[in-house]
């Protein structure tokens, strides 16, 4: 009987963030052997040091598939196999680029989309509220909302990791909404 609470089950499964069919698979596999789908956290992300003058179109598409489209992927799978009937949280993590990223240019643009996203994101999906969000630094929240669906309740947060600092909290603690 799902009443609600956690399961306490940890499971994994690998999954290329880049690949539309591997992620489908992914959030499928998850909806089956827990029966729900709470919060989506996007960290994933994949970028080399390299001066903007040298990176190749081949180099700036892998960066921008791993850390944009792999974001959209994952969101979107989340959000149409779960999320949109019965709600849930999604958190997308960048690294602050906001005063630019030098040697890694192609990484500062794909995470600029990735808060591009979020925040176009909340006002289709979540519109209206905030994110509930309590973390310590370097962690801060960018941009937040909420909306009811019907029953459901989704909220997206966009979060921005200072990379001047070298020790990143171990947790991001959610209150409980509504």
């Amino acid at each position: 009987v799902d009443n609600g609470a956690p399961t306490n089950r940890i499971s994994c499964c690998g999954c290329n963030i880049r690949d539309e069919v591997q992620v489908d698979t992914l959030f499928k596999t998850v909806i089956q052997r827990h029966g729900r789908l709470d919060i989506l956290i996007n960290n994933g992300g994949g970028q080399f040091p390299s001066p903007a003058s040298k990176i190749t179109k081949k180099g700036m598409i892998a960066v921008v598939e791993t850390n944009l489209v792999g974001t959209f992927l994952a969101s979107t799978a989340a959000y149409h196999t779960w999320m949109k009937r019965n709600g849930g949280s999604i958190v997308n993590i960048v690294a602050d680029t906001y005063k630019g990223f030098p040697g890694m240019a192609h990484t500062g643009a794909a995470r600029a989309g990735v808060i591009n996203f979020t925040k176009s994101l909340a006002v289709e999906w979540a519109r209206g509220s905030f994110c509930p969000m309590h973390g310590q630094l370097p962690i801060e929240p960018t941009h937040t909302h909420a909306h009811a669906h019907a029953h459901a309740h989704t909220t997206l947060c966009s979060c921005r990791v200072n990379t001047s600092h070298t020790h990143l909290p171990a947790a991001l603690h959610f209150a409980p909404h509504d």
